[in-house]
């Protein structure tokens, strides 16, 4: 199994499996999923270079890259992801607006609400 083929298996049968929950993602102009995300609730660090953000209005969520578990391709600025910010609440709508990293297996995202 070459290296791209583990980030994908180890995606899907590790990191989501373990952490993540179900998340709606709607691409724009496109059809709206039910999909595994880990979602990371923690505030930035405001002491360090993301200072400059608004801590409170912004996560990062991690989804597989993946055609049918996930995404393969991310429209910044138009693509939605729908999920509560206190685990068990109400969905909430958050809108894309930057890939912090992609590889073989997953995507990083900022969102912000």
């Amino acid at each position: 199994m070459g290296f791209d083929e583990r980030l994908k298996a180890d995606a899907e049968g590790v990191f989501l499996k373990e952490h993540a929950e179900d998340v709606v993602y709607a691409p724009f102009g496109g059809q709206a999923k039910v999909i595994k995300a880990v979602i990371e609730r923690d505030r930035l660090d405001s002491s360090a270079q993301d200072q400059s953000r608004m801590l409170h209005r912004q996560f990062a969520i991690q989804i597989q890259n993946d055609p049918v578990k996930g995404v393969i391709a991310v429209n910044k600025g138009n693509d939605l992801v729908s999920f509560p910010v206190i685990q068990g609440e109400s969905n909430v709508d958050w809108r894309v607006i930057e890939v912090l990293h992609k590889d073989a297996g997953m995507w990083r995202l900022m969102v912000q609400r």
